[in-house]
């Protein structure tokens, strides 16, 4: 595939204040957002994502936590803040809980035990919650049935390998919507089957689908 192009996803149900909780780490990545048929995307949304898009460069990483450091001059948002912190407190709590362990650098967080980086279907996880990056077309068709055919619980142990959603996050989100995260990775997949993809899903379940690079 030649276009480079992304998809970001969310359903209206899910509009808590973590909305804004979204950051991308520094990585091989190339995205161009795009509106697709049936997915609407306002305006409103994107500015959102990209003004929380800078805290991640004010997370800092001090004896395997994660530190927020705002500096008094920054321009973010009183909600912008809080949704972070309170991200990066479920993510500390859970690191102490299942002694995970941070890469200073990327600040990817691993589990003891991981078994979730494979060549085909990899997942990395962030105080934000969780990127998936899929190296073949069975990965993607694989992970979408996952979706479809298992319980809500289960579901979101897929997404997440281990990162919880947000506390309340979960109330009301049913099997449609894990059906509309595999349709929605079916769909823009069936358009790049020549590249790999990836997909990040963040604590408040708001979702991207781009294409990935490495």
């Amino acid at each position: 595939m030649t276009t480079n192009t992304a998809l970001k996803l969310g359903l209206s149900m899910l509009a808590f204040t973590m909305l804004g909780m979204f950051a991308t780490p520094q990585v091989h990545a190339e995205t161009v957002r795009s509106s697709v048929s049936g997915v609407a995307q306002s305006n409103k949304t994107d500015n959102r994502s990209e003004s929380i898009e800078s805290v991640d460069k004010y997370v800092d990483v001090k004896s395997n936590q994660f530190v927020l450091n705002i500096p008094n001059e920054s321009n973010l948002n009183n909600t912008t803040v809080v949704s972070a912190q309170n991200a990066i407190n479920d993510a500390n709590q859970e690191i102490e809980l299942h002694h995970g362990v941070i890469d200073p650098l990327t600040k990817q967080i691993t589990f003891r035990g991981d078994l979730d980086k494979r060549a085909s279907h990899e997942v990395r996880k962030y105080w934000w919650g969780s990127r998936h990056i899929f190296r073949s077309n069975n990965a993607v068709d694989s992970f979408a049935y996952g979706l479809e055919n298992e319980s809500a619980a289960l579901a979101v142990t897929s997404l997440f390998a281990g990162i919880a959603p947000t506390a309340g996050t979960l109330g009301g989100v049913g099997s449609l919507y894990f059906e509309k995260v595999a349709s929605d990775l079916r769909h823009f997949n069936t358009q790049h089957s020549r590249s790999k993809i990836y997909m990040d899903i963040n604590r408040a379940l708001i979702y991207k689908i781009a294409v990935w690079h490495d």
